[in-house]
């Protein structure tokens, strides 16, 4: 949100924002669709490292490009993994809820909205 990776969850079908355990919730599915479950901190935190970066890179080559949602993947052997990519990028209106906290999301939206219509005003104001 605004050039800002401000939360994340795995995309577990199974799950809901209900239950979500923290802002980047760290359960992931080992396999696509088996069901099994997984504490991971570690994958999580290096794929909220890749979404820093990327929104960095994202801020400098299309700035108004400000708001979307990032699917990220990386290839898996065993417990480590590697090769974190971006898939896809969606707007706010067609994300998956999975697990996300998104109380987080919509706090980073308001916060985000109330500072565009600040700045809507004081251009307003100017002109």
């Amino acid at each position: 949100m605004d050039h800002e990776p401000v939360a994340g969850a795995g995309c577990i079908e199974d799950l809901t924002p209900l239950n979500n355990k923290q802002t980047w919730d760290t359960q992931v599915e080992v396999s696509r669709h088996n069901g099994r479950v997984v504490e991971y901190p570690a994958l999580i935190s290096e794929y909220r490292s890749f979404a820093k970066d990327f929104a960095l890179k994202m801020k400098e080559e299309w700035p108004d490009c400000k708001n979307y949602v990032l699917d990220l993947a990386c290839e898996a052997e065993g417990l480590s993994f590697k090769n974190i990519r971006a898939i896809e990028l969606n707007p706010f209106i067609n994300y998956g809820l999975y697990a996300m906290n998104y109380g987080a999301i919509l706090a980073a939206h308001i916060e985000a909205e109330s500072k565009y219509s600040a700045e809507a005003r004081l251009r307003r104001r100017i002109n």
